[in-house]
């Protein structure tokens, strides 16, 4: 949008022009997209982030909304299939998020509970957000500098352990916290140079209840021990499985995931096997339809799998997550309010990370005090430096 719809927009939120209430406003956003856009300005001395709620966007959403439901009503009428029901499933879920996205007060109150929740965690930055300038149309954060998490540079980072990092972070908002950020596309995820993963956009945010914490942490143990019928029954308890359906059915699909889950060929490879076996015919009218408050757990799960699968053609999410799922199980299960008892794959998980974490302390020392002995003239410096800092700030809906 033009300057002048965010320039009005600031004097409607604040009662002043926005070169008075800034010391410096760029014109041009740094990002734009659908609901808003970002400015970089500064503000009594700090870099921020200045996002902007396009005008009349209100009436565009709703307008859109409508037009889906006509057209899934239309089509339903003539193609009774699962698929429909799903899309309606996700269009509710849509309609419900999409109205609190255009609320940024509500967006400034979910950053500052996530980033209460992530207080310490040195794997994590979440923006600081300006209490005081919250407002319906206009959000001021923090202006982080970072890359984009499909734009790195794989001969410089370790990607597998930035992909355990952020299962590690969504086991931590999903599990323990029962609040997590729902719009994780990789224009909300970067890395910082000091290699932190960065979290932006917290508009689009879900609680999870207790009671569905607990199937689906059932389900993903059951997954990892690689129990199909442990998986079958979680499909059943997440109300996934369409009521009538064959329960041979439904534990045929459970084998067939873990299957596809733990073995080692590449994406490619996984999708022709499926599509010479005729697999993917089935699944395509399996009855399943994800309830509404499982859109984004779906979501997240496509994305960790995208990310992995970017930087290696081999990824498996579940072979990945699994160290993370047990190290961190005892926190889940008191989060849940259930025994905690450490089991002994649990133990064994966390000294091996115990000794693995000291390991690389002493290797990026050593690491270190090499490369202040290259830049003193003594040696080549054979150390990756850090990740350059591009000029990506948070990202609007």
């Amino acid at each position: 949008m033009g300057f002048d719809d965010v320039a009005r927009t600031i004097l409607a939120s604040y009662g002043q022009p926005v070169d008075a209430l800034f010391e410096s406003f760029e014109r041009e956003p740094v990002a734009a997209a659908s609901l808003g856009q970002v400015h970089r300005a500064r503000y009594r001395g700090d870099v921020v982030a200045v996002k902007v709620l396009r005008p009349h966007v209100e009436e565009q959403v709703a307008a859109d909304i409508a037009a889906a439901r006509r057209i899934l009503k239309l089509v339903g009428r003539w193609w009774n299939h699962p698929h429909i029901r799903r899309l309606q499933v996700v269009l509710d879920e849509f309609e419900l998020r999409i109205a609190e996205e255009m609320d940024f007060r509500l967006e400034a109150e979910h950053a500052l509970e996530i980033g209460a929740n992530f207080a310490g965690n040195r794997l994590v930055i979440i923006p600081k957000v300006f209490v005081d300038l919250a407002r319906q149309r206009v959000l001021v954060l923090e202006f982080i500098e970072g890359t984009r998490i499909d734009r790195l540079d794989p001969a410089r980072v370790n990607v597998r352990a930035i992909v355990q990092t952020l299962i590690e972070l969504y086991v931590q908002m999903m599990y323990v916290d029962g609040l997590f950020h729902a719009d994780p596309h990789p224009g909300n995820l970067m890395i910082a140079p000091d290699g932190r993963v960065v979290l932006l956009d917290f508009g689009m945010v879900v609680r999870v209840p207790l009671e569905t914490r607990r199937d689906l942490m059932r389900t993903v143990t059951a997954a990892v021990r690689r129990d199909a019928e442990g998986v079958a029954r979680g499909f059943w308890d997440l109300g996934l499985i369409v009521p009538g359906t064959d329960p041979a059915m439904v534990r045929w699909l459970a084998e067939l995931l873990i299957t596809n889950a733990y073995s080692r060929t590449t994406a490619q490879e996984r999708l022709d096997t499926l599509i010479a076996d005729r697999v993917m015919q089935t699944l395509f009218d399996f009855p399943i339809v994800v309830p509404q408050h499982l859109v984004y757990f779906a979501r997240t799960a496509a994305l960790i799998e995208g990310i992995g699968a970017r930087y290696d053609p081999y990824f498996q999410a579940i072979p990945v997550a699994s160290p993370v799922f047990l190290r961190m199980r005892t926190r889940m299960l008191r989060s849940l309010g259930e025994p905690a008892t450490p089991s002994l794959a649990e133990v064994a998980t966390v000294a091996g990370y115990a000794l693995g974490t000291a390991a690389r302390w002493v290797a990026d020392t050593f690491d270190s005090l090499v490369g202040k002995e290259s830049s003193n003239g003594r040696g080549p410096a054979d150390v990756a430096p850090g990740l350059p800092a591009t000029r990506n700030g948070p990202r609007p809906s």
